[in-house]
């Protein structure tokens, strides 16, 4: 089918696939309708379902496992070793008197910077 003269498809439920998508599991990264909510939640793959309306899905941070400690996720990030850490990992000896950020405010300013940059391209780059 050539893209250019077809009708463009609506997004299908991925559990369903015939219901139009109205919600998104962030946690999972599938895309749902109203009614096969329910049945994903009470799925055993997560215990921590983050479902949200389709138009805000990604809005939940997905932290990254502890390499070290597996059954942690880690939300802080250690700036000397430059490496994703956990609770776990600060508190014990290894990262001692090294400067630790939050990854949300890491990725709230690495957002910022990209729309920024976003903004620059669309009023002076683009149009020239």
């Amino acid at each position: 089918m050539d893209p250019r003269t077809s009708a463009q498809d609506v997004m299908r439920c991925d559990l369903c696939e015939t219901a139009v998508v109205q919600m998104h599991c962030d946690t999972c990264l599938v895309n749902l309708c109203k009614a096969c909510v329910g049945e994903h939640i009470s799925t055993g793959e997560s215990k921590d379902h983050k479902v949200v309306k389709f138009q805000d899905k990604k809005s939940t941070l997905l932290y990254p496992r502890c390499t070290i400690h597996a059954e942690n996720s880690c939300e802080l990030h250690c700036k000397e070793c430059d490496i994703p850490v956990c609770s776990t990992c600060i508190a014990s000896k290894t990262h001692k008197d090294h400067d630790v950020h939050l990854l949300k405010d890491i990725f709230g300013k690495k957002k910022a910077e990209i729309q920024t940059e976003i903004h620059e391209l669309e009023e002076s780059i683009y149009p020239t």
